[in-house]
């Protein structure tokens, strides 16, 4: 079953740290990932909560797939940049089965 992960940047503070962040983070293993949306590519609004400056949404075959693309060693030494480059929040959830909402 698939997994979602659903990133949400709500400020920055080190704009040329989020650079090296998303320079490092193209090295880890990536076959299996599909940028699904992306509010830098696409517009977003908030229509409950605080407010975001971004979000992105990736989409994996396998919930174990998108935990070893996370917790890769090429990915965690990308994510203490985005880590020290503002205020995140990320989420692992599990797609549902085909027809489960029906």
């Amino acid at each position: 079953m698939s997994a979602y992960v659903i990133m949400f940047r709500d400020s920055t503070h080190d704009p040329e740290g989020l650079k090296t962040y998303a320079e490092l983070a193209l090295r880890a293993p990536s076959a299996k990932i599909e940028l699904v949306a992306s509010s830098k590519l696409g517009r977003h609004r908030v229509l409950e909560g605080d407010t975001i400056e971004a979000a992105v949404i990736l989409r994996f075959p396998e919930w174990e797939d998108a935990l070893e693309w996370y917790e890769s060693p090429e990915y965690q030494a990308a994510r203490k940049h985005r880590l020290a480059s503002g205020t995140f929040r990320a989420v692992l959830i599990e797609g549902m089965p085909a027809g489960a909402g029906e």
